[in-house]
């Protein structure tokens, strides 16, 4: 576990570590809140990594399994220092538990070795958790209209595809393939998992993912949307970033730089200066 940097929780400080474009985007909440999406997306950074760190599929399973008792029946979780803010913010926002479950569910799909069939099973794939995570988020914010919510759908959307289209290398390294068979050149699955696919054989399925994910950030930019809900719609300005690099790229989603971070610091200033996406 890392040691919390000064003035920051244990959520703070792993988020601020671990996945500093959301960290970011938490700054711009309110002071009272910030806490609470901390221990949110900190959870998903915790989530994120069971995969890698299981031994066999089974082991991370009992791990998703564990957080679903420590979150959601209240047993065990003891000796974690999220689980207790996690339901301090559970019980204090009336967080939905079957969102919460979806957070989980979406994560025991990461042990699922079967490529997705098609694009509409990619996206579901890719954005099931991050849709949940974004409505969480607009919950502790006191953000939940129905234009709010159909607002995070979308960046939630955009960010799982285009999370997933970064990691293309990464997931293969995990034995898993998340773009759309039906979009790969035969025999493309199991050149991806070898090592030997090259960006020109994945651009069409990485620009067909690519395309969906701008269309969602054009549709989260909506009337109807508060101020309030701002914080957990700011992804978005880094998704922007990141839909840009793999055009930049010609959709070879193997290049190095289409992995990087880009926490985007100003934009989100600027973003939240406005009012709006």
């Amino acid at each position: 576990m890392p040691p919390p940097k000064p003035g920051l929780s244990y959520a703070g400080s792993l988020l601020r570590r671990d996945d500093r474009e959301r960290f970011l985007t938490v700054l711009f909440a309110p002071p009272d809140r910030r806490e609470d999406l901390f221990a949110l997306y900190a959870l998903n950074v915790e989530l994120s990594k069971i995969r890698e760190q299981a031994r066999e599929p089974l082991a991370g399973l009992i791990r998703l399994q564990w957080w679903r008792d420590a979150l959601l029946a209240g047993q065990g979780g003891a000796g974690h220092p999220l689980v207790e803010p996690l339901r301090l913010a559970i019980a204090r926002h009336q967080l939905d538990p079957e969102r919460i479950d979806a957070i989980l569910i979406a994560r025991e799909a990461d042990f699922d070795p079967d490529p997705p069939a098609d694009p509409d099973a990619a996206d579901r794939l890719a954005a099931t958790g991050p849709v949940a995570l974004g409505l969480l988020a607009l919950t502790i914010l006191g953000a939940d209209s129905a234009a709010e919510q159909d607002a995070i759908r979308a960046v939630g959307s955009a960010w799982g595809i285009l999370g997933h289209l970064r990691a293309v290398a990464y997931h293969a390294s995990l034995g898993r393939v998340t773009l759309p068979m039906s979009h790969l050149p035969e025999g493309g699955a199991e050149a991806i998992l070898a090592g030997r696919a090259t960006g020109h054989s994945l651009a069409a399925a990485t620009r067909t993912m690519a395309e969906r994910a701008e269309h969602y950030l054009v549709a989260s930019r909506r009337p109807g949307v508060s101020r309030t809900a701002l914080p957990a719609l700011l992804s978005a300005v880094q998704a922007d970033a990141h839909a840009a690099a793999l055009r930049r790229a010609q959709w070879n989603p193997l290049r190095s730089d289409v992995a990087r971070t880009r926490p985007r610091p100003l934009a989100l200033a600027w973003t939240a200066w406005r009012g709006h996406l």
